[in-house]
């Protein structure tokens, strides 16, 4: 598995959609909704958790489907909104399985781990 390291920058600014599927602006902290600040701080300090994978699609209903690199898995993800602007099918991306954050680049967002 290749080391999750991000740039201090993804650490520290807000990521992903901060507009809930409820209705105006998401601070919910539930999985699948708002990220706070210290889920991505224990998510950054605990490197080993990362698992690599890839996008295999992306609903409108909000939900994700990856597949591991390591072991080609298929995990199913919920987020809140639809992200489907920030995470296309094909796409690289970086889930911590204690945490649940799903990092696009550096972008993270608070994912529901729906099947793993």
């Amino acid at each position: 598995m290749i080391e999750f390291n991000p740039p201090a920058s993804a650490r520290l600014t807000h990521s992903g959609s901060t507009e809930c599927a409820l209705g105006g602006p998401c601070d919910e902290l539930a999985s699948g909704h708002a990220l706070s600040f210290m889920q991505r701080r224990l998510a950054s300090v605990t490197s080993t958790k990362w698992h690599d994978a890839i996008v295999d699609e992306v609903s409108d209903g909000g939900q994700i489907r990856l597949t591991t690199i390591a072991n080609n898995e298929q995990i199913l993800l919920w987020h809140h909104s639809h992200i489907g602007h920030d995470v296309k099918a094909g796409d690289p991306v970086a889930l911590h399985e204690i945490y649940h954050v799903l990092a696009v680049g550096s972008t993270w967002f608070n994912v529901s781990i729906e099947a793993f």
